[in-house]
């Protein structure tokens, strides 16, 4: 590894990184660093979480401002207001030894008064939510006309988050000359749409590994109906002796059902997601890396910065919506040489997902059955007398009060002292487990319809258009095509049935013909009728072009 003084920054920042700790680069700070103190080119810059993205685009970032000027040079863009509080934290440190250099943090959720009043005192960098930096637009309060730099940080989110039309108005009040450095995890397709229009000729740097491949991570995935998930999710965490791990789901309305559900079972649970203040969600990351929550439970967005080594697990709660995103999840677990599950509960629309990702990683993603309530019992007995053969009870007998109980134990034999511990201990369980209905597994859709035999047909939208009751003329024949754009291609082995399976699936209950589908490398377009293209698009986070 690099160390911080090898890669030219000015002794001030030096000063700042020591105290900090920092002697060593990360990956993506050793490359990022030097290319974006050595030209004036935008860069694509690709790093997970807990790679040390901050001080990347941080340090080079304050190595080019001007302190003399008090008004904002540099603008960071963040999806949510405490990564945009770290940031802005991590900045004040790093700038510790660089007199006249301020930041300020605008988002929602705080006082915009102060966060004005921080502004016209004058800071160099702003840091901001890019909802509450377009509110600060729109009343006159900041003027981004003399910003340089720019950084999209974690820009997959906040595209996922709905801030595309935030981002383009926030990009086009900035000057033409400058430079833009975009940091993503994932680059699907609407991250290379806003790539094509606002970066210039970016240079690409990527420390991107493909975590989710390693031997060490065992990929599984089990099919139910959605009403069947939390149970199981529940069995699934039943059945594990040692579990520690993140379960994600796709709303923060979500995340706090979920916890709440777990908690009301037992289980130490806890949920992080963006209502929560700084100060909550500290401690409850505290409590998680002490492992007194052994299970936290966060959107994709909440996740961010989390950087925990010894994960058991990851679950998905649903699919994600891309492969990218399955791969940047899974990543988390399997670390450090340790063996790694990752789990998704998966429903039977999701078959052509699971398909993909099977072609994707090299080890595959295998089904697993439900756990059903007569085998996790079994699996807890199993593991009891494991551990009670292990157990060393030499120190124990010399105790008056267990070797007086123990003398009255062996008054009984064998097979009474066994068939009464076991009793003791498992009875009720098991008790409980014979009224517990079966989870049934479910199937995949693409499966029942090889089954009625048509699987190339039957749904509305691989149909000839129909006639309208007249018999004359077809229904659609007079109306206009869309394209829709895909947040997918065939990177993600996806094949033109699918398109319009997933189509079909997201506008049930309205009929429409499909004209042309092409795909792409990592997207894809469809033709639908005009007036259902918007609608379309909106139900899977798409585009109409």
């Amino acid at each position: 590894m690099t160390d911080f003084s090898s890669l030219g920054l000015k002794e001030e920042l030096l000063k700042g990184v020591s105290a900090l700790g920092f002697e060593q680069a990360t990956p993506i700070q050793e490359q990022a660093i030097p290319a974006l103190l050595g030209s004036n080119h935008d860069h694509i810059l690709l790093a997970g979480t807990g790679t040390g993205k901050t001080a990347a685009f941080g340090l080079p970032l304050l190595q080019g401002l001007d302190p003399q000027k008090r008004y904002p040079q540099a603008l960071v863009l963040s999806p949510t207001r405490e990564l945009c509080c770290q940031i802005a934290s991590d900045l004040t440190k790093f700038a510790a030894h660089l007199p006249g250099i301020k930041n300020v943090a605008v988002y929602g959720g705080a006082s915009i008064g102060q966060q004005i009043k921080e502004i016209k005192q004058g800071a160099q960098v702003v840091i901001a939510t890019p909802g509450r930096l377009i509110d600060l637009i729109e009343r006159g309060k900041i003027d981004l006309g003399s910003i340089e730099n720019v950084v999209l940080d974690e820009a997959d989110e906040m595209l996922s988050m709905g801030f595309r039309e935030e981002l383009e108005r926030i990009l086009s009040e900035t000057p033409e000359e400058k430079r833009t450095s975009l940091f993503s995890a994932t680059m699907p397709a609407p991250i290379r749409s806003i790539v094509a229009k606002y970066l210039h000729d970016p240079q690409e740097i990527s420390v991107i590994k493909s975590d989710a491949s390693r031997a060490s991570v065992d990929h599984q995935y089990l099919m139910v109906r959605p009403r069947d998930r939390f149970e199981a999710l529940k069995r699934c965490i039943a059945r594990e002796s040692e579990i520690y791990g993140i379960i994600f789901c796709r709303t923060k309305d979500q995340t706090r059902e979920v916890a709440n559900q777990l908690s009301q079972e037992g289980l130490a649970a806890d949920a992080i997601h963006g209502d929560l203040s700084q100060m909550q969600r500290e401690y409850v990351m505290d409590r998680f890396r002490k492992k007194i929550i052994r299970l936290l439970v966060a959107t994709d967005v909440a996740a961010r910065g989390i950087d925990v080594d010894d994960l058991t697990h990851v679950i998905h709660y649903e699919m994600p919506n891309d492969g990218e995103s399955y791969v940047h999840r899974s990543g988390r677990t399997g670390r450090a040489g340790k063996a790694g599950i990752s789990l998704a509960l998966a429903g039977p629309q999701d078959d052509y997902k699971l398909r993909s990702l099977g072609r994707r990683l090299p080890q595959g993603i295998r089904r697993i059955k439900v756990p059903q309530a007569k085998e996790i019992v079994q699996t807890r007995i199993e593991r009891y007398v494991d551990e009670l053969i292990a157990a060393d009870p030499r120190e124990s007998l010399f105790n008056p009060a267990m070797a007086q109980g123990a003398e009255k134990l062996l008054e009984l034999s064998r097979e009474e002292l066994v068939a009464k511990l076991l009793h003791r201990e498992f009875a009720a369980e098991l008790l409980n487990a014979d009224s517990q209905a079966e989870v049934r597994e479910a199937e995949p859709r693409s499966a029942r319809f090889e089954k009625r035999g048509h699987a190339d047909r039957g749904r509305p939208g691989n149909r000839p258009p129909r006639k309208d009751f007249k018999g004359s003329k077809p229904r659609f024949e007079n109306r206009d095509f869309t394209q829709v754009l895909f947040g997918m291609g065939k990177e993600d082995g996806v094949t033109k049935p699918e398109l319009i399976n997933l189509a079909n699936r997201a506008m049930k209950g309205t009929r429409f013909p499909i004209g042309a589908i092409r795909l792409q490398r990592s997207s894809a377009t469809i033709e639908v009728p005009a007036h259902i293209a918007g609608e379309l698009a909106k139900r899977i986070d798409g585009k109409v072009l």
